[in-house]
């Protein structure tokens, strides 16, 4: 996964696309997953795509400001995970996020192209994190939200 840097400067970052990917070697963790798990499904190994919320883990309580995914890939007995993104913004971790996720994450969905129940008008979801809503029939982006965190241990 050298090839990929964790880079959200150029247009299209975030959408998890393949080709993008690798057109322009730069993207955020939905590039970079999406990236790894094409490259496994291709050579026959399943992988799945996870997505949820970071926690700062400095703070106890705090707002949460965006998303971040990872991937698992099965090993023929077990998921391993791995996060390929943060590897990549922490060469010296690079070894510890292949097969290991830190415990600073919420997991909120698993899976790309989602029907939600009831099933939304429009086309499958690309991916499922933050709030979706429909009016007469159509996505209305009109929603708004906060999502905040407290560690309690």
């Amino acid at each position: 996964m050298e090839k990929l840097d964790y880079d959200k400067s150029v247009p299209g970052w975030g959408r998890g696309d393949f080709y993008y990917a690798s057109e322009v070697c730069k993207g955020n963790c939905t590039d970079f997953h999406t990236y790894f798990i094409t490259l496994m499904r291709n050579i026959g190994i399943p992988a799945i795509f996870e997505i949820g919320f970071p926690i700062n883990k400095e703070k106890q309580k705090g707002k949460i400001e965006g998303y971040h995914c990872w991937a698992s890939f099965w090993n023929g007995t077990e998921w391993i995970p791995v996060d390929i993104s943060e590897a990549d913004k922490k060469p010296h971790l690079k070894d510890y996020f292949f097969g290991n996720l830190d415990p600073y994450r919420i997991s909120f969905t698993i899976g790309r192209d989602l029907i939600l129940e009831p099933e939304q008008s429009g086309k499958p979801l690309n991916y499922f994190i933050y709030p979706y809503a429909e009016l007469d029939g159509k996505k209305y982006s009109g929603v708004s939200w906060q999502l905040t965190y407290e560690i309690i241990f």
